[in-house]
């Protein structure tokens, strides 16, 4: 099964929710807001570990993160396809964006469809 970590802001509840609700029984899904350490320390290490165990970072980004902009950075120098969800898209022509997503759209869904093709065009090896 495919595996999803999914990068954004840390008040982004909703998003998680959906994408948890629509897209959870066929994607596995890494949420890192799930089981936070408490020692927060260690909160940057335990993500970039999640990163690594998964197969896309899916960045959704309403307003600028710090810890996203770094987990966009880490998956792009680990050849981990990030999938950059930014709903108004006023961030579409970021250099910085530009150069380090695979995919960039407005909605889950399209971000979605991205991954399922790539696997089915690809026969499953993943980019």
């Amino acid at each position: 099964m495919i595996r999803i970590y999914l990068a954004g802001c840390t008040d982004e509840v909703e998003y998680r929710k959906e994408v948890k609700e629509k897209y959870g029984k066929e994607f596995d899904l890494v949420d890192p807001m799930e089981d936070i350490p408490k020692d927060i320390s260690t909160i940057p290490f335990r993500d970039l570990d999640l990163i690594d165990s998964c197969n896309y970072v899916l960045a959704y980004v309403n307003k600028p993160s710090f810890g996203t902009s770094m987990e966009i950075f880490y998956s792009f120098e680990n050849f981990i396809s990030c999938i950059f969800i930014n709903p108004d898209l006023r961030f579409k022509y970021d250099p910085w964006i530009f150069s380090h997503c695979k995919f960039i759209t407005h909605d889950l869904e399209s971000g979605f469809e991205f991954i399922r093709k790539n696997v089915k065009l690809n026969n499953n090896f993943l980019i």
